[in-house]
């Protein structure tokens, strides 16, 4: 009996032994530092008043800023991991892009990305039907961004527009025997506007003028150009303060203005009845005609009953105005 006592006592106080001892597995902590952490952030410039622009870091942690100045994430970011700041979404009539927005936290506070905000601009653009084969439309968007469409389709003006800001399509040059009209030309920019239609048809016939024999001219047996300035020009074969002939401009409302009456005689000629070409100079402001069939002979040259233009030397082609 007194053995097997023993023998109990011994395992007993072995067990006790393995107990205190810490035996078994079983993790945990491992008694080291946390890792550390460091905030991201930059500024924020431009920002119209009363406006807010939304920014996420890495995809989340979206933080809405409202005012120019300072801003960080409310969520740090572990030593040696990647940070990339993006606009998720803009503010009202603003366009704001981030700059040094990605990158590695290297053991810092990150506060160098920079934010920056500016008035949006936004493209205007539409479609062209009806317009003949081979023919083409110039159409302008508030006076101005000429530009020619030569076939059916989409278009778009090359300038922008700022928020808020206004547009107004219109056709400047129509295409030959045809009238193209504009629809939803014109409103107020808050997004691109791609719903302008320009739809050409059949032209009608319509007096714009009717010619007086002075100071008008009479006879404008040839055909008048219409100028990259919208006006009109032409030659009268008789008329004008000298019963000779004249060039003269007529605006679309029908005002017509007479640039040269010619005079006759071995100086000046008589009776055009050539049509006119648009110098190669056509600035606004330099714009000039001249006579068809090249470079206008002196009229001395030329017969007292010659077809074409002619002019003297100081009357080369009158400005277009």
């Amino acid at each position: 009996m007194s053995t097997q006592r023993y023998f109990a006592g011994l395992c007993l106080g072995s067990a006790l032994l393995l107990s205190a001892c810490g035996g078994g597995g079983g993790g945990g902590y491992n008694g080291g530092p946390p890792p550390a952490t460091y905030t991201v952030g930059g500024t924020v410039s431009g920002l119209a008043s009363g406006v807010s622009v939304v920014l996420q870091n890495s995809g989340g942690n979206n933080t809405t800023v409202s005012a120019n100045g300072s801003f960080s994430f409310s969520t740090a970011v572990t030593n040696g991991a990647a940070y990339a700041v993006t606009v998720l979404t803009q503010p009202t009539g603003q366009i704001c892009t981030v700059s040094a927005g990605s990158g590695t936290v290297a053991g810092a506070n990150v506060t160098g990305v920079q934010v920056a905000c500016a008035t949006g601009t936004y493209s205007i653009s539409g479609t062209v039907s009806g317009l003949n084969t081979g023919a083409q439309v110039t159409v302008l968007n508030n006076t101005g961004n000429s530009t020619t469409v030569k076939a059916n389709g989409a278009f778009s003006f090359t300038t922008p527009v700022t928020y808020n800001g206004s547009y107004a399509v219109t056709v400047a040059v129509q295409p030959p025997a045809q009238l193209c009209t504009v629809t939803g030309g014109t409103g107020t920019v808050t997004a691109n506007v791609s719903g302008v239609a320009v739809v050409c048809g059949l032209a009608t016939e319509s007096v714009i003028h009717s010619f007086d024999p002075n100071p008008d001219g009479l006879q404008p047996y040839a055909n008048a150009i219409q100028g990259s300035d919208v006006n009109f020009y032409g030659t009268t074969a008789s008329g004008g303060t000298s019963g000779k002939g004249t060039v003269f401009k007529v605006t679309p409302a029908g005002v017509e203005t007479v640039l040269y009456s010619f005079t006759g005689g071995t100086t000046d000629g008589v009776s055009p009845r050539a049509a006119l070409i648009q110098g190669s100079d056509g600035t606004s402001t330099a714009r000039r005609v001249a006579a068809e069939r090249a470079t206008p002979a002196p009229c001395s040259r030329l017969p007292r009953r010659a077809s074409r233009p002619c002019f003297t030397p100081s009357q080369v082609a009158p400005p277009m105005v």
